[in-house]
């Protein structure tokens, strides 16, 4: 099975939080697995890749697996990956479009047909609206599904309907059906309608979404989409997170001795 897998953050490259974690364990499981695999994320600044070309670069993860690096300077080339001590920056919409729009190029010319779209969050939700609106009729994509993970349903990426062009999709798509929320555009709303399948983080996250305590606005949206929602308790990489070798915890213990726990 061949897989695109799209974060804005992936470890050890940049992170924020969580998501980078899940983008940088769970494409390795899947290559070990025996499946293929492309990551796709922004070249943020500091990080070096193997292979650079003009508009992205590469770095092999591993057997089976092999990041891609989206270049551009002006939008990627920045102290913060979103947001700066002032506020998020204005051009989010822009640049993650851009991300999006140039992976489907990037797949194309390295002839890589991904039987599955996995997208994280808001940032790369348009890489599957994209897939269901701009390239439905493409053969190239033809035998591919797509999945949303939803890693924190408070962050949609919520702009001014005066970007609504800056997506490239028609303003037919401007509609309570599809990415409209409150008479701004909403990006995750649109990821969730147009994914094949939706899932995140665990069962019980997935059945509190759905209600107006959780759903941070897009409750009915989840409800709507309830038969292929589902919840995935996520794991963890016991190459990363072993307190049996673990440098930065102040008292080494494992399954057989306990003890040192209590100590930290």
């Amino acid at each position: 099975m061949k897989i695109a897998f799209f974060s804005s953050e992936v470890f050890p490259f940049a992170k924020t939080g969580g998501l980078a974690d899940v983008s940088g364990a769970l494409p390795l499981s899947l290559a070990e697995q025996g499946c293929k695999v492309k990551v796709f994320m922004p070249l943020y600044k500091n990080i070096k890749p193997e292979k650079v070309y003009d508009d992205y670069a590469t770095s092999q993860l591993g057997k089976n697996i092999e990041i891609i690096f989206i270049k551009h300077d002006e939008y990627f080339l920045r102290d913060y990956l979103y947001t700066t001590p002032d506020g998020d920056y204005p051009d989010n919409l822009e640049r993650f479009s851009f991300f999006c729009k140039k992976c489907f190029d990037i797949l194309k010319r390295i002839n890589f047909s991904p039987h599955i779209f996995h997208a994280n969050d808001w940032q790369t939700s348009l890489v599957n609206i994209y897939l269901k609106i701009l390239y439905k009729n493409d053969k190239f994509f033809n035998r591919s599904k797509s999945i949303l993970t939803i890693h924190n349903l408070a962050y949609q990426g919520i702009f001014e309907k005066e970007k609504f062009s800056h997506l490239g999709i028609s303003w037919d798509y401007f509609s309570l059906k599809y990415l409209e929320f409150y008479g701004k555009i909403n990006i995750l709303k649109g990821g969730i309608v147009f994914s094949d399948m939706v899932n995140t983080v665990s069962p019980t996250y997935a059945k509190q979404i759905q209600t107006p305590d959780y759903g941070c606005g897009l409750d009915g949206v989840l409800r709507e989409k309830r038969e292929r929602l589902l919840g995935i308790l996520n794991g963890i990489d016991y190459k990363v997170w072993n307190p049996s070798r673990d440098e930065f915890i102040y008292k080494k213990y494992s399954w057989r001795t306990l003890e040192g726990k209590w100590e930290n």
